[in-house]
């Protein structure tokens, strides 16, 4: 079940909460809906406790968390349901610690080359630098 606070918003707009459902057009807000069989609710953070529209809202949701219990043979939360959100929650433990892994080790392979291509560069600059020297030394024309 969706609870959608802040109604008094909508109202204020004159729209109501089932005209905002059918015109929304965020695509993960109508999936979630659709998961939840269409199940959901509006209430105002302004309504008083014993205000009509409040009563409404406690009878409505009371009668749906029995609606859902009915469906979950009882249970407002199956262990099924549990047991597939704990493997969904693993999985994506384990993927997102690979990508960190994988991440680190191609970082340490890139800190690698550039180390190896920088003692290159020292290499060939110590290596010219001693040319350029053995050219001097031999009375050679050295253009720099």
């Amino acid at each position: 079940m969706i609870i959608f606070t802040r109604v008094d918003d909508l109202e204020y707009d004159q729209v109501t909460l089932e005209q905002f459902v059918h015109d929304c057009r965020i695509n993960e807000l109508n999936d979630l809906i659709t998961k939840c069989r269409n199940n959901y609710l509006g209430v105002s953070n302004r309504w008083i406790s014993d205000s009509p529209k409040m009563i409404e809202f406690k009878n409505k949701f009371l009668s749906s968390l029995d609606q859902i219990m009915s469906y979950n043979n009882q249970k407002i939360y199956t262990t099924d349901q549990f047991e597939a959100s704990q493997k969904h929650y693993e999985a994506e433990k384990k993927r997102i610690m690979e990508a960190n892994i994988s991440a680190k080790q191609k970082e340490e392979q890139l800190k690698k080359l550039v180390e190896n291509f920088e003692n290159k560069i020292s290499d060939l600059e110590r290596k010219l630098q001693e040319a350029i020297e053995n050219a001097k030394n031999q009375d050679c024309c050295v253009i720099q």
